[in-house]
């Protein structure tokens, strides 16, 4: 009994120009859907890549136009800092170091402003630390260059992923139909087949 034929030699036989005289009209328009969504979904690759690009360079302004209108202010802790949210159900962890409740007072317009801010592991109420806000006295948070790389390649990639996902969801639910119609086929041949010769 011979072998069953390795999985190269099984692809390129029901590539749609074969000359197997076993595939039907519809296998051959499966194959060729097949091969166009993978042509398709390489060449997503390279626009991925350029919208990625342009989401790193428009970060990476964001980023820029907010230092440059940032300045720094001091700012007094109201509680201690801690580094674990269970601890004190206000704070959050900022980046990987630990956050307090502070207030600091902007020149502009002389209110108080409170909010969260990044501090030292050690840091007690009552201590000054150094915070960059913007002209209306809110806190900025600019991203650095890392965490813009990393949103710019998590776009590419989701991007990139709902496009093959796309073209996955076409060719299953493009299967699901020609396997209905091949089921149709056999019903229709078999039941010709169960009629009595005239």
């Amino acid at each position: 009994m011979a072998g069953r034929a390795p999985g190269p030699v099984r692809w390129w036989r029901l590539q749609p120009c074969s000359r197997n005289p076993l595939m039907r009209r519809t296998d051959r328009v499966e194959s060729a859907l097949v091969a166009l969504v993978v042509v398709l979904v390489l060449l997503w690759v390279p626009v991925c890549a350029v919208v990625g690009t342009e989401t790193f360079a428009s970060l990476q302004q964001q980023s820029r136009t907010l230092q440059a209108q940032s300045r720094p202010v001091p700012a007094v802790l109201l509680i201690d800092a801690v580094s674990d949210p269970q601890d004190e159900p206000a704070m959050r962890i900022i980046d990987t170091g630990t956050a307090s409740w502070a207030r600091w007072t902007v020149d502009v317009d002389g209110r108080e402003h409170t909010g969260q801010v990044p501090a030292p592991p050690q840091a007690r109420s009552g201590d000054t630390v150094t915070i960059e806000v913007g002209p209306d006295g809110d806190l900025r948070e600019a991203h650095g260059s890392t965490e813009n790389a990393v949103l710019a390649v998590s776009a590419a990639c989701g991007l990139w992923a709902a496009g093959a996902a796309t073209g996955a969801a076409a060719v299953t639910g493009t299967h699901r139909l020609l396997v209905r119609s091949r089921l149709r086929g056999w019903d229709q041949a078999w039941e010709k087949f169960a009629q009595p010769p005239r």
